[in-house]
């Protein structure tokens, strides 16, 4: 097994990302996964978006101000299986996953994701751990995120994650 793991984590300050780059705009209630292609910049309305959503590209997935994805728990908010991807993830709140492992976001691909400004919150597991964020392969970067106290960030497996200016309130299991 091969784990790393930066942890340099402090209180998290939401930025709201730009949104002049976007290659399209959804509002709330409006389906998300049709607009999933390499290289697109998908922004995000304010209100509640519907999850599950697996990503099987190369996105950018950028919300506004008051952006909420929640699943309704049926599974993680945000999956990642596939390799080889990048996949920026910004000003988002994920919540209302439930899984075993990576409720809020699940990193299984041999991938690179960003999460920027993102609150995780509300996210509740099945059995296991890292109700927040799990990530089991990859290289993941948290910059100035937060996870509340029933959101965990687990890691395992062959995995590379660093958190730079986040508040992890939960546990934070390698």
């Amino acid at each position: 097994m091969i784990l790393g793991l930066l942890f340099a984590c402090m209180s998290a300050q939401t930025m709201e990302p730009p949104m002049d780059d976007c290659t399209v705009r959804i509002n709330a209630g409006d389906p998300i996964q049709p607009h999933f292609a390499d290289g697109a910049v998908i922004c995000l309305g304010p209100g509640k978006h519907m999850g599950p959503l697996p990503i099987a590209h190369s996105v950018t997935l950028r919300g506004e101000k008051d952006t909420i994805v929640e699943a309704a728990g049926k599974g993680p908010v945000l999956s990642v299986a596939a390799n080889k991807l990048e996949v920026t993830v910004q000003g988002l709140t994920l919540r209302d996953g439930y899984a075993e492992f990576g409720s809020g976001m699940l990193v299984e691909g041999m991938s690179r994701v960003n999460i920027e400004d993102c609150v995780f919150d509300g996210n509740r597991q099945a059995k296991g751990g890292a109700t927040g964020l799990g990530v089991r392969r990859g290289i993941v970067v948290v910059k100035n995120s937060s996870f509340s106290a029933t959101d965990d960030v687990g890691v395992n497996n062959i995995a590379q994650v660093e958190f730079h200016q986040c508040a992890i309130a939960g546990k934070l299991g390698v």
